[in-house]
């Protein structure tokens, strides 16, 4: 029985249960793992990889799926905090406007994300493991806006790069909303919003769909029966919580599998 290893940011571990903790009730996985951090970005994704392929002899039955977060984000690792997340440095109020022209690179952030999705690839192919990976977006910096300074759009186009990404085990990216999506979910907690709030990560739905779409014929697999009713009670019980700080604690509450699936995101050593 395959075990189920997977990395990334918010669009793989939320509030709610994501692609990954469905993917993870399939009958092929014994095991699962989601190493996945909300708000984290491409360099604790790498090092959680890392971490992850060195402490748990991966087998050739494996499966890590590895979903690369924005290229605008910075990582911090404290040993009494574990990762410290940020989370888009445009929403970031850790940095200013010094900090910003001192050492933001754009071209520098997309360097460092080609040189971990490189690695990251001759590793697992070394593990020998079976491994996909995916995006939050086309790992695109798009422009920052006014409260920063203005920075360039900066995609990957390093063309040294081109033969060392090995492209056929990517799976299309899986992307947020956009604030004119359908169907969004909306927060409401009448003791801090003044008015209904929409959330662009991806509902539970949304996401499993992407999945279903995507991730399970690149894996041969296909979404069982017990899937297909767990992500409609999912769905349904996601869309009566209104307050975002209580989200998480009631899904754990109601989904028993969904509490046990996280890994813990300090440093362990």
């Amino acid at each position: 029985m395959a075990r189920l290893f997977t990395f990334g940011c918010s669009l793989t571990r939320y509030v709610w249960p994501t692609w990954s903790n469905i993917l993870a009730t399939h009958p092929h996985f014994e095991n699962f793992e989601n190493w996945a951090v909300s708000g984290i970005g491409n360099f604790a994704i790498f090092e959680r990889l890392v971490e992850c392929i060195t402490t748990r002899n991966l087998q050739p039955d494996d499966v890590v799926i590895v979903q690369w977060s924005g290229i605008a984000r910075h990582d911090t690792l404290l040993t009494s905090k574990g990762w410290v997340p940020q989370g888009g440095l445009v929403y970031s109020k850790v940095f200013d406007t010094e900090w910003y022209k001192n050492f933001f690179d754009p071209a520098a952030y997309s360097f460092h994300t080609l040189n971990f999705i490189t690695a990251a690839q001759t590793l697992l192919n070394s593990a020998n493991c079976t491994w996909r990976m995916t995006s939050m977006h086309n790992l695109c910096l798009g422009d920052l806006d006014s409260e920063h300074p203005p920075l360039p759009k900066c995609d990957l186009k390093w063309t040294a790069y081109d033969n060392i990404i090995d492209r056929q085990y990517w799976i299309e990216s899986i992307g947020f909303n956009t604030e004119d999506s359908e169907d969004l979910h909306e927060w409401y907690d009448k003791e801090t919003d003044s008015a209904p709030w929409k959330d662009w990560h991806r509902t539970p739905a949304q996401s499993w769909a992407w999945a279903t779409t995507h991730l399970l014929p690149s894996l041969g697999l296909t979404e069982t029966q017990e899937q297909k009713e767990l992500i409609v009670e999912v769905e349904t019980f996601t869309r009566n919580l209104k307050k975002l700080n209580q989200a998480y604690l009631e899904n754990t509450k109601k989904f028993e599998w969904f509490a046990h699936q996280q890994k813990n995101i300090g440093y362990p050593y």
